[in-house]
């Protein structure tokens, strides 16, 4: 796959992009990383030059590697950056990867903007990773009390399958931590056809059952 080409896709009546992530794109994450600190795995907020020094030393060089750790991109709507996630954690042996994903705060506290943009950019992410980078597995982790995202994972055919009860200490208090996934066999992608696929569609359209329920019963020969 290559990395840094643009993807699109269409959701709802909205296009959306994503890029890979870029230097300049750091200042307007760290904002918001330091506003959503409760959603996140983030104990502290991120200073100016923890957060240069990221970008410095480990997102620059994602692009040279051949298997990267983590591939990240930015989150486009008419032009205008609404968010930043991608692949983390990203086990090439075993083919599985984490979804990491934030929204713009404004967005990520409104339940309809969250659900179209978690949705959006998980139907972008399960074509990247199922069908560009052939991973087995996608999941999610996430606190408990993230109520308002659960909903929408599901939705999107990630399954809770597991939870850890009592698992992280926030603010005095025990949330658990919840996993969601799903597998490349449970996704299916459309394709063009293409002419190499010309003998596996005779064969189809001349098995038996095909042609009992065709309007034409009789076979198909190869000529026509």
């Amino acid at each position: 796959m290559n990395y840094k080409r643009l993807i699109k896709v269409e959701h709802g009546v909205f296009p959306k992009i994503i890029r890979p992530i870029q230097y300049e794109d750091r200042i307007v994450i760290r904002e918001w990383r330091n506003a959503q600190m409760k959603v996140l795995r983030q104990n502290n907020e991120l200073t100016s030059e923890e957060q240069d020094n990221y970008f410095e030393n480990v997102v620059s060089k994602l692009y040279e590697k051949e298997f990267p750790s983590q591939m990240l991109w930015s989150y486009y709507f008419n032009d205008t950056m609404i968010g930043y996630g991608g692949l983390v954690h990203i086990d090439w042996d075993n083919r599985n990867a984490e979804v990491s994903f934030l929204s713009e705060t404004s967005r990520s506290i409104n339940d309809d903007l969250l659900d179209e943009d978690w949705s959006s950019f998980l139907n972008i992410l399960k074509t990247v990773a199922f069908k560009e980078l052939n991973l087995k597995k996608i999941y999610t982790y996430a606190y408990s009390r993230r109520s308002n995202l659960f909903p929408i994972l599901e939705k999107n055919d990630l399954k809770l399958e597991a939870t850890l009860k009592n698992h992280v200490k926030l603010e005095n208090a025990y949330f658990d931590g919840l996993f969601h996934s799903i597998e490349n066999n449970k996704y299916v992608f459309l394709t063009p056809a293409e002419i190499s696929d010309a003998e596996l569609f005779f064969k189809w359209r001349n098995e038996k059952e095909a042609r009992l329920n065709s309007i034409n019963t009789e076979k198909v020969e190869w000529e026509n």
